[in-house]
């Protein structure tokens, strides 16, 4: 077992450092971001390259990286001509989420004690695209009580939260009934689901983190995937969890979809009860099945090069 810290290297010396410690596996999780070593990758730092989450909106492009770990719902096979690697499926989903231990205990549901339903995005505000602002305009609409709380770190800035609610304004929705917020430490972040109902997704560029915590904070989200492996992260952590009924369509019954399920209060209600107890025994949080399943697949890959498939 060796570590090497690789931050400092340029893509010649990382190359010599890899080759000449023999890995037959090499797994890059650094993806596009500004330290990301895709360049290297491209030199083939080992015989196997597999990309598996990190800074990875969709395929890498690369002739050289040889799978992309993914499961069913991430990447359906009817996708797979978008990728230019071969689809390595896990058989549940592609990631393993482990609650932090001391996450504070999930709020009752806050509708049952104001009587206004809350919808909440807790997110990248990048994400929040036009589109986005559309839908949620449509489904304040449909519920004429109903709030909105939307926090992002980029929302510490006036000049964003100013933007933000002008877009909002323009859309019909008056700044009355949105509350945006700004960062907390991370446990404060969590409590601050009690404040929510029911969370909505963004699109085309869906939760994934963001999606398990407000799982696990009672908090059930609406969904709306597109082809990208970007805009599916929420469709595979709702579908491991049994919420298969949360996941939209299209744009339209996306807001249907949200109205209808803030319109029956005694689901609902039901449903954050039980909620955390559902993700702590689905294949979500189940570490030892997702790590047989990862070592397997790994495994196939590995076996795949040695019959020079």
């Amino acid at each position: 077992r060796e570590w090497h810290a690789i931050g400092s290297l340029d893509d010649a010396t990382l190359t010599e450092l890899a080759r000449g410690s023999a890995i037959d596996i090499l797994i890059d999780l650094g993806g596009c971001e500004d330290l990301g070593r895709m360049s290297a990758c491209a030199r083939r730092l080992a015989p196997v390259q597999v990309k598996w989450v990190g800074m990875q909106n969709h395929s890498t492009g690369l002739p050289e990286m040889d799978w992309f770990i993914t499961d069913r719902w991430e990447s359906p096979q009817e996708l797979a001509c978008l990728y230019s690697e071969r689809l390595l499926h896990l058989p549940d989903g592609y990631v393993c989420y482990s609650p932090p231990a001391d996450a504070p205990d999930f709020a009752p549901l806050p509708v049952l004690l104001s009587g206004n339903v809350t919808f909440g995005c807790f997110t990248n505000l990048a994400k929040v695209t036009s589109g986005v602002l559309d839908a949620w305009a449509s489904i304040l609409a449909g519920l004429p009580r109903a709030r909105l709380v939307v926090k992002s770190h980029a929302l510490s800035d006036p000049h964003t939260e100013s933007r933000l609610r002008a877009e909002l304004a323009a859309r019909g929705i008056m700044a009355e009934r949105v509350e945006l917020r700004g960062p907390s430490p991370h446990r404060g972040f969590l409590r601050e689901y009690g404040d929510v109902d029911i969370a909505l997704d963004p699109f085309p560029h869906s939760g994934g983190l963001t999606t398990c915590e407000a799982l696990w904070m009672g908090v059930p989200t609406v969904t709306l995937p597109g082809e990208t492996f970007a805009s599916r992260h929420s469709l595979s952590h709702l579908s491991n969890v049994g919420l298969g009924d949360w996941v939209a369509q299209d744009e339209g019954d996306y807001v249907t979809r949200a109205i209808a399920k803030a319109s029956d209060l005694g689901d609902l209600a039901s449903l954050r009860a039980g909620l955390r107890a559902k993700v702590k025994a689905s294949p979500l949080c189940d570490a030892p099945r997702f790590g047989a399943g990862l070592g397997a697949a790994l495994r196939r890959a590995w076996r795949s090069w040695c019959a020079g498939c």
